[in-house]
């Protein structure tokens, strides 16, 4: 049998039970399927190459392009794209692959009915979810993170007491300079953040602690560390969005680029023990960000998945590079990363990721399309959700909901809240 043969003429989608399990039949050409590998790294000292744990693959995300063909191609694509509001997966009819189950991610709908009358495009993404025999409910996976991010913190902190050194003064300075500077461009980044005031009579008190510890010697590491982690969880405990509580968390352990050490002595180690503490601190905060509000669709969740992922190995592949720093140093004597608190940090970092996935499926998808004629703002507006919402009341004004939410995707003002000129991109969540 010849490769034509094997691949079938048409890719059929059939909706969620929610929606009725509508069948739609559509062309395909063809679109890419990404595949990736859940992978941990590490290596040791005066070792070659790099150890390797396979943590199985990734679920595959797929890139359906599909087409509306015939006479009533219209009438079809309008059905389809009412369908894709409903929650759950979807069943498709690969034409090469076969029978899928997959996720939908997010949709645009190409409306160009003068250029490509004779049919319609839509272009999707999509994510091939994990069976339901795997799965474990959302309340279970934000237990996990809670745990996760408590053993986290404990094993990071017990981590650096056995790598720091302070016997002697020298090494005690390192240690206080690279602490004063943690200190100081987190205070630099929390300044960019309104709501953080609010706890402004906190942190002024975990401040001084901390200024307090690092003036006496000898330096009580475990005071330093439980003030650390007072500093991290006071200002994660102000954060009330995902989205924002992690790109402060980004900002604060990108802003430590200048904490390094060309040292492999006992100085260098105590200066890679606090970029170590501190980076390992964000990142629990990272995970626990991700049980905070302000995640509204599954696009917005794959994003802020990808971003905690790609923290994760920023974090890793910087220890690892400043560990090479003491690749000439005795073995007795040298630096390794995470040697005892990486087995917390990846579960706590994969738990939160796998929140943000399983929640994909009560979220709301996002849909585009470009109007073809001037429309009323909202009759677009009740045409996509499904009629006139609920009477609000906004900046003193009663008004319809669907209305003014459409309008806030959009950031209409203006005469745009009035009359949608043709050839307008327009964005829906559904």
């Amino acid at each position: 049998m010849a490769i034509q043969d094997r691949i079938l003429a048409d890719i059929t989608f059939v909706s969620p039970e929610e929606d009725g399990n509508q069948e739609y039949i559509g062309k395909w050409i063809g679109d890419p399927i990404t595949k990736e590998k859940k992978l941990g790294t590490f290596e040791t000292p005066k070792v070659k190459g790099t150890i390797v744990q396979d943590l199985e693959i990734k679920g595959d995300r797929h890139q359906l392009t599909v087409f509306f063909d015939g006479p009533d191609n219209d009438i079809i694509s309008q059905n389809f794209w009412s369908s894709l509001n409903a929650k759950g997966t979807w069943e498709v009819l690969h034409p090469q692959i076969g029978p899928l189950v997959l996720q939908l991610s997010r949709a645009v709908w190409e409306v160009e009915p003068v250029r490509s009358m004779g049919y319609t495009t839509f272009k999707s993404n999509w994510i091939e979810p994990l069976p339901e025999s795997f799965s474990v409910s959302v309340e279970e996976i934000e237990q996990n993170i809670r745990q996760y991010v408590d053993d986290a913190n404990e094993s990071a902190g017990l981590q650096f007491e056995a790598n720091v050194d302070t016997t002697l003064f020298e090494d005690y300075n390192a240690l206080v300079s690279a602490a004063t500077k943690t200190v100081g461009q987190i205070q630099s980044n929390i300044r960019k953040f309104e709501n953080l005031q609010i706890i402004d009579p906190r942190l002024i008190a975990i401040f001084d602690a901390i200024s307090t510890i690092l003036t006496s010697f000898p330096l009580d590491t475990s005071a330093l560390v439980a003030q650390f982690e007072d500093l991290y969880d006071s200002i994660g405990l102000a954060q009330n969005n995902t989205e924002g509580a992690v790109e402060l968390w980004r900002s604060i352990a990108d802003s430590f680029t200048d904490i390094s050490t060309d040292d492999d002595g006992k100085s260098g180690r105590n200066t890679a023990a606090v970029l170590e503490l501190n980076l390992s601190l964000a990142n629990s905060q990272i995970s626990r960000a991700v049980l905070l509000p302000g995640v509204t669709t599954r696009s917005n969740a794959v994003e802020l998945a990808e971003s905690v992922d790609s923290y994760f190995q920023d974090m890793t592949t910087t220890l690892e590079n400043l560990q090479q720093n003491f690749s000439n140093a005795p073995i007795e004597d040298q630096y390794i990363a995470q040697s005892g608190s990486f087995g917390d940090q990846v579960n706590s970092n994969r738990q939160a990721i796998l929140y943000l996935l399983k929640s994909t499926t009560d979220l709301k998808v996002e849909r585009v399309f470009t109007t073809e004629i001037n429309r009323a703002t909202i009759e677009i507006a009740w045409t996509e959700l499904g009629g006139p919402g609920e009477i609000i009341e906004k900046d003193g004004i009663r008004i319809d909901k669907n209305y003014s939410d459409f309008c806030d995707w959009n950031d209409f003002h203006g005469k745009y809240l009035q009359m949608v000129p043709e050839l307008t991109e327009v964005r829906v969540f559904t």
